[in-house]
């Protein structure tokens, strides 16, 4: 009906399944999202990509336990010190986590780094809010660690498309990264990012490097320390103003 839910689906003789999940919205169908099904729950999750402003973000929260949780969401910026919030979910229940009592975001791009008591499962859903109430949007699952290694099949900045790397690093110590960039005529380029300790940095591919305008390519990332890393795409450019998007962590 008109309610919001967590799904849990389970092979009842034990075969594997794979699950995907896709929303739309409104009844024009007018946008839509879609993201895997987690394997497992998990007592950490990561997520590189949330911003407070013309973007919306919600941290969507699945207690499969029989006991209550405890969650602590810390927010690492791109600039200042993390930011600490502690949320309560109930046994058998879900939560959604609008960050609306956290005026520290606001108008503001951040990493997550979920913290629970129990095994959860983690979302996170982002809403263009302009020029209308989600207006477009995407939702990703949380990476249950970092890595020193991501790779992403899909990045273009052809046309109306531009697509941001999204790096956080959750440790104390700075991480360098590099990207590379393979593009579909077999150019190759690559950038070199610095990301403070507890903190997420914002790579916009074009800016980074000019030579990806026009162009289809795919990504590999490498880091000196843990990091988690994802990749959202936006488009249209051309106009001024962005109509949708997408988003995926990396592999």
């Amino acid at each position: 009906g008109a309610g919001e839910v967590s799904t849990f689906i389970r092979s009842v003789n034990n075969l594997p399944l794979l699950v995907e999940r896709t929303m739309m919205w409104d009844a024009d169908a007018r946008a839509g999202s879609a993201e895997a099904a987690l394997d497992s729950t998990n007592m950490q999750w990561f997520f590189a990509e949330g911003a407070q402003g013309a973007l919306r973000t919600n941290l969507i929260l699945a207690n499969p336990n029989d006991a209550p949780v405890t969650v602590t969401v810390t927010f690492m910026l791109e600039s200042g010190a993390p930011i600490a919030r502690t949320y309560d979910v109930g046994p058998l229940a879900r939560r959604t986590i609008a960050f609306d009592d956290v005026p520290a975001v606001a108008g503001r791009s951040f990493g997550m780094v979920v913290d629970a008591t129990l095994p959860i499962a983690a979302e996170r859903t982002t809403y263009l809010d302009a020029p209308r109430e989600r207006q477009g949007g995407h939702s990703s699952a949380g990476v249950p660690y970092p890595s020193t290694q991501w790779y992403f099949a899909e990045g273009s900045n052809w046309k109306i498309f531009r697509s941001y790397m999204l790096l956080l690093n959750p440790g104390s110590a700075a991480a360098n990264v590099r990207i590379e960039y393979h593009t579909m005529t077999g150019a190759h380029y690559a950038t070199a990012h610095v990301v403070s300790p507890k903190s997420r940095l914002t790579v916009d591919t074009l800016d980074a490097e000019p030579r990806l305008d026009g162009q289809h390519f795919w990504m590999a990332v490498t880091s000196d320390q843990p990091i988690a890393a994802e990749r959202s795409m936006y488009w249209d450019r051309g106009v001024g103003s962005l109509s949708e998007g997408h988003n995926s962590h990396g592999v």
